[in-house]
């Protein structure tokens, strides 16, 4: 399954971002809330609903962050946003 995504830096701010695009299936409503807490999954058969705990503690840990940017038929969106500099000025699509 090839992954697409888009990078960009924002300036003078700093800060990196990047969006797999999509990443999942939807992200049921009734999960949205406690999406990033230790055990949450939903219609998977396998995993135990660590994963996007563990993404957000890396992520804070090195002054990031992650969230959900969109959810829809598509599929699910998350925006990863880094501390940092790229050397490209304009968004970058890989």
């Amino acid at each position: 399954m090839p992954v697409r995504a888009r990078l960009w830096e924002a300036r003078p701010a700093g800060r990196v971002f990047f969006e797999p695009r999509p990443t999942v299936r939807a992200c049921p409503q009734s999960i949205r809330q406690n999406l990033f807490q230790p055990f949450v999954s939903s219609g998977k058969e396998k995993g135990i609903g660590l994963g996007l705990t563990v993404v957000q503690e890396i992520m804070q840990n090195h002054g990031g962050e992650v969230c959900v940017e969109s959810t829809g038929p598509q599929g699910t969106v998350f925006k990863l946003t880094f501390l940092g500099a790229i050397s490209a000025s304009r968004p970058t699509t890989a």
